[in-house]
């Protein structure tokens, strides 16, 4: 624009549409259907559709249940969604006379979505098996089967209007180089609107969790940064951020950064840093909470009878077999309804980290990096544990939280057969199936977490083959443990348990020759029980598991995964970029999980072109 000032400018738009052909909706007899109803935060509950004496595929003289997947209309179950997202930005960048460069920036980013599916209406549906108006095996007309299965879904509309600003430059000279400097702020408003259809909002839908989120906030920040090379070989790095949010007291967050050089071959570095985070819109204004399921939950109060059930029962016949592992998902792997309240009165997140390693360079080809961190989260946000929650369901605290169904019809025909097969056993249900479990976003405590990371590179000349970089990436964590808000001390450490491995490796390599580059990616993750934490040891621990749930030809923990990608690249027509991208090229299956179940992970093609002028 002139000799010292620059404009530049952005937009982006994009368009996703995704379609999704799920199972038919099926029913299994037994238990009531149970479900969270965030409107009025109170469960409900739905009796199983019975076919009625006489109806044609009722051969019996009782009313019976029935495990059937509605197949009429495969179409139906065509679930659609489509996503909108864009940006916008324009701003200045100069230089001042003195040398200093600044630049300021607005802009917008948004996006909207739309997602629709197919639900069993509460009613309807059961209404017309049981009636004998839904035909078993059809035909059934469209209009009885919209009635049953009407349209459900999520609407979303989110945007950030942003602008900031900031100034850098040089000080004066250290012993090292220029003292240089670095200030700036920014202001952010945040929307957020998503919201499942009325009939989801309203708990019309069996088994449907909604969510309800509409608010907005304001959040402002400065900030200035000093890097001071006080020697040839000694480097500090000083910051400091103030944040705002509405509603909220400003935070200052510091950092102090120290480097140096031994010798030019070997780095000593370290820092230390302060963080902050104000609770966002859904934990605070969501007018609905978060609602859904907690599945493969074990039960502490009704998995050992489980188990003993399933041992029983699988010693009777095949119907029985098929029993004892209803039995036992009744109790060990059960789906639990619940609800995530939001919370107008939480404090904001603050962290504290420090990190203090070295970088090794023998050759210039080489580079070794070893850095130990150590993080706290402190007034966290987050909900209760479910297990945890579980476990102390004898207190009147937790058992508030918790609503429980009345032992059902199957659970006594399963305990009478049970009975039968071995007499004397006398084994029952003491408890039904927990119905809801109402939870909400709390300032919970701390979580602390430790470990090292190990990077190695390698960067190799081939004359006429081109060139080869060479990559590993490790994380070894040390510990991971979250905060017992009762006892107010740290739980037991959870690294190399569910969800938090040992070890964390990526190896990748680029090899380049000409126009063509080519890459790998191996990612992997070092094997880990199946129990969570302290609360579920006694029954998926892997001592645990082979004595107890005693599987056939499976392992009692989830063993290491490795995941490989490639991808390729070539620049050889002007302006033009071709690459293809292969996710999990060689078809690695993810690990067979006892407790969670089978996981399809497919291979995945992306081929892209990116033309610049």
């Amino acid at each position: 624009m002139t000799n010292d000032i620059r404009g530049f400018a952005e937009a982006s738009y994009s368009r996703t549409k995704t379609t999704y052909r799920s199972l038919p909706y099926a029913n299994a007899a037994g238990s009531p259907s149970s479900w969270f109803d965030g409107n009025t935060k109170t469960s409900q509950s739905v009796v199983k559709p019975k076919l009625a004496v006489g109806n044609p595929a009722n051969p019996f003289n009782v009313p019976v249940g029935i495990d059937y997947r509605f197949m009429d209309d495969l179409d139906m179950w065509v679930s659609p969604s489509e996503a909108n997202q864009y940006r916008l930005m324009a701003g200045l960048t100069g230089s001042l006379a003195n040398g200093w460069e600044w630049e300021t920036a607005i802009g917008r980013v948004g996006a909207d979505a739309e997602s629709r599916d197919h639900g069993a209406h509460r009613s309807a549906m059961p209404n017309a098996v049981s009636s004998g108006e839904y035909k078993i095996g059809g035909p059934n007309s469209p209009e009885l089967l919209a009635r049953m299965f009407p349209v459900i879904g999520t609407d979303a509309d989110l945007s950030q209007d942003f602008i900031d600003a900031k100034l850098n430059g040089e000080l004066m000279t250290l012993g090292g180089g220029p003292l240089s400097f670095a200030v700036g702020g920014e202001v952010r408003r945040e929307s957020m609107y998503i919201r499942s259809t009325d009939n989801v909002v309203n708990a019309e839908i069996i088994g449907r969790g909604s969510l309800w989120i509409d608010g907005t906030r304001t959040m402002s920040a400065v900030f200035a940064e000093l890097n001071a090379p006080l020697t040839k070989q000694l480097e500090l790095n000083g910051a400091v951020r103030m944040d705002k949010s509405e509603g909220f007291d400003a935070h200052f967050s510091p950092k102090l950064g120290l480097r140096y050089a031994v010798v030019p071959q070997l780095l000593l570095r370290g820092t230390f840093a302060g963080g902050f985070r104000t609770p966002n819109i859904p934990e605070t204004l969501g007018k609905v909470g978060l609602t859904g399921f907690f599945n493969s939950t074990l039960d502490p109060k009704r998995c050992d009878n489980a188990i003993a059930l399933r041992n029983v029962l699988n010693t009777g016949n095949a119907t029985d077999k098929n029993d004892a592992t209803t039995a036992y998902n009744s109790g060990c792997l059960t789906s639990i309804p619940a609800m995530i309240s939001a919370n107008q009165n939480l404090k904001p997140e603050t962290s504290r980290s420090a990190t203090l390693g070295f970088v090794f360079e023998p050759t210039k080809s080489v580079n070794v990096s070893l850095d130990y961190f150590k993080i706290e989260r402190r007034d966290e946000i987050n909900y209760r544990d479910i297990n945890y929650v579980l476990a102390r369901e004898s207190s009147p605290e937790y058992a508030a939280l918790i609503v429980r169904n009345e032992v059902s019809d199957t659970d006594r025909r399963l305990t009478t057969r049970a009975n039968e097969l071995k007499p004397g056993s006398n084994l029952a249900f003491a408890t039904g199936t927990v119905q809801s479990l109402l939870l909400n976003y709390e300032n919970f405590g701390k979580t602390e977490t430790s470990g090292v990371d190990l990077d190695i590179s390698g960067r190799f000349t081939l004359g006429g083959w081109g060139s080869l970089n060479l990559g590993l990436m490790n994380t070894v964590a040390l510990s991971y443990r979250a905060w017992d808000i009762d006892a107010n001390a740290y739980r037991p450490n959870t690294v190399g348990l569910r969800g938090v491995p040992r070890l964390t490796s990526v190896f990748s390599t680029v090899w380049k020759i000409g126009d063509f580059s080519t890459s790998v990616r191996v990612n992997r993750t070092s094997k880990t029980a199946l129990n969570f934490d302290e609360t579920d040891e006694a029954t998926w621990s892997e001592q645990a598991c082979l004595t107890r749930i005693k599987p056939e030809g499976l392992p009692c923990y989830r063993k290491a995964d490795m995941r490989t990608d490639l991808n390729f690249a070539y620049t050889g027509i002007k302006d033009l970029r071709l690459s293809l991208n292969v996710r999990n090229a060689f078809l690695n299956s993810a690990p067979v999980d006892l407790r969670g179940g089978y996981v399809i992970r497919p291979r995945s093609v992306k081929l892209s072109a990116e033309y610049m002028f």
